[in-house]
């Protein structure tokens, strides 16, 4: 049976507001957290234990956008 997973709970939970975009990459097991207030998220899923790590909390100059684009570009 599949089971749902907490992502808040992986993520240091200071500033987390206004999720605007979400992104999986099925062939590293990333999702991209896309944040209004320009932040970048990376949550990384580790198949064995069906569990997420937080592998990236990044501010962005410019919002978060410009750079997860081009990101998505270089994968």
């Amino acid at each position: 049976m599949d089971t749902a997973a907490s992502l808040t709970s992986v993520m240091d939970a200071f500033g987390v507001l206004d999720l605007s975009g979400l992104h999986w990459n099925a062939e590293t097991n990333r999702l991209y957290l896309v944040q209004g207030s320009n932040r970048l998220r990376v949550l990384e899923l580790n198949t064995n234990s069906n569990t997420f790590t937080q592998i990236a909390n990044k501010a962005m100059n410019g919002g978060p956008g410009r750079y997860y684009a081009s990101r998505l570009q270089c994968e």
